[in-house]
């Protein structure tokens, strides 16, 4: 062993071991240089959005403070924003705010776990208001598209008021398969109806399938 002699591999180039040779100091980066380095009052970030405002120009950093996420989808119906995070959680955000800055406004029952979609599908949820004539005034319903783990259901909640997620109903959604292929929901600018898009083939559904499906 004696005979060995160690031997030190580096892809650096040689100006960098001149660089060491000669002690000056030197700043190694991973990933792509962009260039520029972090302000001096740069921290650690907590996790939210950044809101670009398309009239001022200017960028927000409206906060939210709940690290990754999964996905976000923006109610077109009213000023909320829901988050799916990285702990499988559904956040509504208020994001009415003339400063951008998001509000929590609540989530649902622990029992609803959120993710990302295992077909590319880019509605999670979705988000539509009825009028009530009885109160004379508009409530809202979100549905949450539950496919994890072979699932094909639709989970209603009334949520007029999101500090307080109120189940409704839970729909097994099997009119092509029992546990596949369910793909878009959208509701109807009326709020009266679910437009279901269902993309199942053989090869995945196999013979569970509706015979006018």
């Amino acid at each position: 062993l004696g005979e060995f002699v160690p031997l030190l591999f580096s892809a650096f180039d040689d100006h960098f071991w001149t660089a060491i040779t000669q002690g000056e100091e030197l700043i190694i980066t991973a990933g792509p240089d962009i260039g520029v380095r972090p302000r001096p009052s740069h921290g650690i970030s907590t996790g939210g959005v950044r809101v670009y405002d398309t009239v001022t120009k200017v960028w927000t950093d409206a906060g939210g403070g709940f690290g990754a996420q999964r996905w976000m989808e923006h109610s077109p119906v009213r000023d909320v924003l829901f988050v799916c995070t990285a702990q499988q959680q559904i956040l509504a955000f208020d994001t009415s705010r003339a400063d951008h800055h998001l509000i929590k406004l609540g989530t649902p029952a622990d029992s609803i776990v959120c993710d990302t979609s295992g077909t590319l599908r880019d509605t999670h949820l979705v988000d539509f208001k009825r009028y009530d004539n009885l109160i004379q005034a508009y409530r809202f319903y979100t549905v949450f598209v539950d496919t994890a783990g072979s699932r094909n259901h639709l989970i209603f909640f009334e949520t007029t008021d999101l500090s307080a997620w109120r189940s409704l109903a839970t729909v097994h959604a099997n009119w092509e398969h029992s546990s596949q292929g369910m793909g878009q929901v959208k509701a109807t600018q009326d709020g009266a109806t679910l437009l279901i898009t269902w993309h199942c083939s053989t090869l995945y559904c196999g013979a569970d399938t509706s015979a006018d499906g």
